[in-house]
């Protein structure tokens, strides 16, 4: 049950996002046409891009009721049906970039202005990456206090508990080492292709005979989407496995432990819902050409 729960959030977010996406786009100046081609084209790759939210579904209902795909340990393909449409809603935004509309004709006129990852990624990439790091952190402490089978955490043995005869026992499921090493190496391969679409974000080609607020306002819109699906896709695979755990442990008796998950586990799942919401919009430029500054950039 707590992994359908970011599955649902997951797909709740893609219709608001199938909504403003469909809607026309109306930023800036609307009488250059190269410019209303490179945004028809950002949309269009944002809204191909949601078959991995698709593909999430499909692997996470397979995962946990009649698996087609037998993974051991059991569950292991729901564990990570995030994750993998995760890679398939970057790789879709990689091909959009690579795709990306360029300068035509005898005569070309674009902004030569350099983009860095860092001017475009802003706040965003350091939640994400924070995001991450306490992942993997819980992770490597979910496997290390597992039991021998890696799937449950032994029951806490207390005096009270050992006076009525109680002297072991443990509770699941529970993400030891069998489901942790697989999610870290998601959380790598995520990670790393974020890191990939944004960087062809940065290299890609200006918009010709657009104003460098212009074509910096679509970059950052890109950045932002990328930014946002990827925290969506990690942050609900997180939320889900420390959900998971905390009925673990607070059914072994670690109530303590499990105050720290749950909350923990809900703090970040409502943070990447939010933070994939507000990246949905284009950035807007204002009629001076305007975009928000670099610390600003992709909050």
């Amino acid at each position: 049950m707590s992994i359908l729960l970011p599955g649902a959030a997951v797909a709740l977010l893609t219709l608001v996002a199938v909504v403003l996406l469909a809607s026309p786009t109306r930023v800036g100046d609307e009488h250059n046409a190269a410019l209303l081609a490179a945004r028809r084209h950002e949309d269009h790759t944002a809204l191909a891009s949601l078959l991995g939210v698709v593909a999430a579904v499909v692997l996470l209902v397979t995962g946990t009721s009649g698996p087609l795909l037998h993974l051991d340990p059991p569950g292991l393909l729901g564990a990570l049906s995030l994750t993998a449409g995760a890679v398939i809603f970057l790789a879709i935004h990689y091909v959009g970039q690579y795709t990306w509309p360029r300068p035509v004709g005898h005569i070309r006129q674009a902004s030569l202005r350099r983009r860095s990852i860092r001017q475009l990624a802003g706040r965003r990439a350091v939640l994400l990456l924070a995001t991450a790091a306490v992942l993997t952190c819980a992770l490597a402490i979910f496997g290390l206090t597992a039991d021998h089978s890696g799937r449950a955490v032994p029951h806490l043995i207390t005096s009270e508990a050992a006076a009525q005869g109680s002297l072991g026992g443990a509770s699941g499921p529970y993400p030891g080492w069998p489901y942790a090493l697989p999610l870290l190496g998601a959380f790598a391969v995520v990670l790393l292709a974020t890191f990939l679409v944004l960087r062809l974000v940065a290299r890609r080609p200006a918009v010709a005979g657009t104003r460098d607020a212009d074509d910096h306002a679509l970059r950052l819109t890109s950045a932002r989407r990328v930014l946002g699906g990827a925290q969506l896709f990690l942050g609900g695979t997180g939320t889900a496995v420390l959900l998971l755990a905390t009925v673990s442990l607070n059914s072994a008796g670690w109530w303590l432990a499990a105050l720290i998950t749950g909350p923990l586990g809900l703090v970040i799942g409502l943070g990447s819902v939010l933070l994939a919401a507000t990246a949905v919009p284009p950035t807007a430029t204002s009629p001076t050409g305007t975009t928000p500054d670099r610390a600003d950039a992709a909050r």
